[in-house]
C-alpha cells in the first residue's frame, strides 16, 4: 500500500504540484484558481486540452467537461493525458459512466471539500476504496506501523464484530470510526453517534429515552459509542440493555484508555466493556509519527488556512521541529490552535516563537470579531494545553465540565 508523502497533496512550498485548467467558465475558473492557491497548488489555465498536453510539468488535469470543445471520450482523454485528470459535469450519463480506465468525476455543483478530496484521490495514486483512498489527513501517513493498522482496519471493517479505537484526543479516531464504518459492507446505511455529553449526567429515564430516539433510524447501520467510560452509572446500565440484543447494528466505540482499565478504575460497568472490547485498534499520538510531522502540518495549515478564506502559510523546517521535540501536546486541537493564531495576527509564516501554547484573552488576540471563533479557538487551546484533560481545561476557563462538554459538541472537536 502506498503511504502519503508530504507533497501528496498540495506539495512543499518550495515544489507545489500544478493544476492545469480547462474551464470555459470564467467565473468557474477564477473560484478554481483560488481554492487551488489555497490548498498550496499552483495552477494554469488553458483554453484546449491539446494545449495542456504539451506543458512541460503538470501534475493534475481539470477539463469541465460540459464545454469542452473536442469530443469527450473519457477513455482517450486518461490514455492522451498519461497523467490524473479530473472531469468536471454535470451531465448524468457522464456521472454515472463506469470508472474503470477513466478520469475522476466531480458533479456539479460541487464544495471545496468534494475538490480536494478528487485532488487527494488524484495525486495520490490510490482509490478511495483502498485503506488509504479518500482518508482524513491524520490518517494518511508513511509510518510502517500506521500503515499496518490501517490495513488490520480495513480487514476489520469487513466482520460484523464491534471495534474498540483507542488514542488520545486529536489523534484521529472520529475519522478512523467514519473510514470503518465507509468501508463495511454497511456503509450506504445510516451511522449515529452517542456522544458522551448526552449521557455523561442522565438519568435512567433520559438515557433510555435518548438512546431510544438515536437507534430509532438504525437498524443496520453503525453506532459510535463516544467514551462510555465517561457515562453515567445509568447511561451505562441503558446502555448494556440495547448491547444484548444488537439488532443487526455494527458498535465502534472511542476510548481514550482501554475500556478493561477503565472497568478496573471503577469507572465501566464490566458488561459494556465485555460486550464492546472484541477487536481493538490503538492510533498512535502526533509525537509518534516522526516520518509525518511535516505533511500532517501542511495539511492542517491547510484546513485553517480554508475555514479562514487565506492563503496558506509557511511553516518553517525549524517550528515543525520544536513542535515535535514539544510532543505535540494537544495533536490536531494543538496544532489547528497555534495556526490559527498565528494567521488571525496576519503572520505569513508559523513560527513556533509568538504563538505559545497557554491560554490567552480575548483581548490580546482581537484581531477578528467573530466571536464565536475567538472562543472555539480559546477552548481549542485550553485542551491542547492540558493534553485533553477536560476538568483542568475548564478550570482554566473558568467554567464547569458540563459546560465544557456541550462546548466541545457545539464546535465539533471531539
Amino acid at each position: 500500500m502506498q503511504g502519503w508523502t508530504p507533497d501528496s497533496l498540495g506539495g512543499t512550498n518550495a515544489s507545489p504540484r500544478h493544476v492545469a485548467l480547462v474551464v470555459g467558465h470564467e467565473g468557474l475558473r477564477r473560484d478554481l484558481e483560488r481554492a487551488l492557491s489555497t490548498m498550496g497548488f499552483a495552477s494554469t489555465s488553458e483554453g484546449r486540452l491539446r494545449d495542456v498536453l504539451r506543458l512541460p510539468r503538470v501534475d493534475v488535469i481539470v477539463l469541465d467537461l460540459d464545454v469542452s470543445h473536442e469530443s469527450v471520450d473519457l477513455d482517450t482523454i486518461c490514455e492522451a493525458a498519461g497523467k490524473p485528470v479530473i472531469g468536471l459535469t454535470g451531465d448524468p450519463a457522464l456521472r454515472s459512466a463506469p470508472a474503470a480506465g477513466r478520469p475522476i468525476l466531480l458533479a456539479k455543483p460541487f464544495s471545496i471539500a468534494d475538490l480536494e478530496r478528487a485532488l487527494r484521490e488524484a495525486v495520490g495514486g490510490v482509490s478511495s476504496g483502498g485503506p488509504a483512498g479518500g482518508l482524513d489527513p491524520l490518517l494518511q501517513t508513511r509510518e510502517p506501523s500506521l500503515l499496518r493498522t490501517l490495513e488490520r482496519a480495513r480487514h476489520l471493517a469487513d466482520t460484523g464484530h464491534p471495534i474498540v479505537i483507542q488514542g488520545e484526543l486529536g489523534t484521529g479516531r472520529q475519522a478512523l470510526a467514519e473510514a470503518l464504518h465507509r468501508w463495511s459492507p454497511r456503509g450506504a446505511e445510516a451511522r449515529i453517534v452517542l456522544d458522551r455529553t448526552e449521557f455523561a449526567s442522565a438519568s435512567a429515564d433520559e438515557a433510555e429515552e435518548a438512546l431510544r430516539s438515536a437507534l430509532e433510524g438504525v437498524s443496520a447501520g453503525a453506532v459510535v459509542v463516544v467514551e462510555p467510560a465517561e457515562w453515567s452509572d445509568a447511561a451505562q446500565i441503558a446502555l448494556a440493555s440495547r448491547l444484548r440484543d444488537p439488532d443487526g447494528r455494527r458498535w465502534l466505540t472511542i476510548a481514550s484508555m482501554p475500556l478493561d482499565e477503565a472497568y478496573e478504575a471503577g469507572r465501566l460497568a464490566r458488561e459494556v466493556a465485555d460486550r464492546l472490547d472484541v477487536a481493538r485498534i490503538s492510533l498512535p499520538a502526533l509525537r509518534d509519527r516522526g516520518l509525518d510531522h511535516r505533511a500532517l502540518c501542511e495539511a492542517i495549515a491547510r484546513h485553517v488556512a480554508r475555514e479562514l478564506g487565506r492563503p496558506t502559510p509557511n511553516l518553517e523546517a525549524e517550528t515543525i521541529e520544536a513542535w515535535g521535540a514539544e510532543g505535540f501536546p494537544g495533536n490536531r486541537l494543538g496544532l489547528e490552535s497555534r495556526i490559527r493564531a498565528a494567521m488571525l495576527e496576519g503572520a505569513p509564516q508559523v513560527r513556533r516563537s509568538g504563538v505559545p501554547l497557554e491560554v490567552r484573552r480575548h483581548a490580546d488576540e482581537a484581531s477578528t470579531l467573530d466571536l464565536k471563533r475567538l472562543e472555539r479557538d480559546t477552548i481549542v487551546r485550553a485542551l491542547a494545553h492540558w493534553q485533553g484533560n477536560r476538568t483542568r481545561a475548564s478550570e482554566s476557563l473558568g467554567i464547569s465540565v458540563r459546560t465544557l462538554r456541550n462546548k466541545i459538541r457545539e464546535y465539533g472537536l471531539r
